[in-house]
């Protein structure tokens, strides 16, 4: 599964959370991404991922975007 987003202005970095139940809870499973595209492997065939991006910097966290799906083959 492969995220992309939009950059946000100030980040320094992403945080990627997901979970297997629709709106969470997530766990992260990348954080302090510097780019705006991830791929997620190793993930099981016909179970739904759902995901959700936010943006650091020294500051803080941004709010959680809003939740994507993937479902792989």
């Amino acid at each position: 599964v492969t995220l992309g987003w939009t950059a946000s202005a100030g980040a320094t970095g992403y945080r990627v959370k997901r979970s297997t139940v629709n709106l969470g809870p997530y766990s992260t499973v990348v954080s302090g991404w510097a780019g705006t595209t991830w791929t997620n492997t190793g993930l099981a065939n016909n179970t739904t991922y759902y995901y959700v991006v936010s943006a650091v910097n020294a500051a803080g966290e941004s709010p959680n975007s809003v939740q994507a799906s993937a479902t792989p083959p």
